[in-house]
């Protein structure tokens, strides 16, 4: 398996060429649009990750949901049972 941290780095081509055949595309794309988007994997190839020890945790992006603080949240769990089928 190819990773950032031990291979020459995210472009390296045997990574692009297994990052490129990982990717799946729907059945619904023309010709050019699979071809479009299959450009698009190999140029930005650097953001996919094949494994999760490449997943990083980052400490400089914040979130925030702006919620007024009158809601009230109804805190009922709405779940019924399921049949085995299902």
């Amino acid at each position: 398996m190819f990773t950032r941290l031990t291979s020459p780095g995210p472009f390296y081509p045997p990574q692009v060429e297994t990052i490129v055949n990982t990717v799946h595309y729907r059945p619904q794309l023309t010709d050019d649009q699979h071809t479009t988007a299959g450009n698009l994997v190999v140029e930005f190839v650097d953001i996919f990750a094949l494994p999760t020890r490449e997943v990083k945790q980052v400490n400089f992006i914040k979130f925030w949901l702006s919620i007024p603080p009158d809601i009230v949240f109804s805190k009922k769990i709405h779940q019924c049972p399921l049949m085995q089928p299902q």
